[in-house]
């Protein structure tokens, strides 16, 4: 969108395939071919900067939301689990 470029990014925010082979390369070096779902790419890691430890205060919020998203994933991986089971069984859900 911005010509291919990304911008600084903390590790994890990228398709793992991406993360996998930027977060390996050296300052200036360029990675790839890399397949991901969007298609291939060529990574350049411009410049690495140093983690920074946030006090716990700064990020309670994020973390809190995180935890609260990945449980709702989880709750709806399992009722589609459920969902996908009683299709298969002729049998009906209830829902919680």
């Amino acid at each position: 969108m911005k010509g291919g470029l990304l911008g600084t990014l903390p590790r994890g925010r990228l398709y793992p395939e991406l993360d996998a082979v930027l977060f390996s390369l050296p300052e200036g070096a360029i990675g790839g071919p890399v397949e991901s779902d969007m298609g291939f790419h060529l990574l350049w890691c411009e410049k690495i900067y140093p983690s920074v430890a946030a006090p716990f205060s700064k990020v309670r919020a994020q973390i809190r939301q995180l935890l609260e998203d990945r449980a709702g994933r989880n709750c709806q991986k399992v009722w589609i689990a459920a969902l996908q089971r009683s299709a298969s069984s002729g049998s009906s859900v209830t829902e919680r």
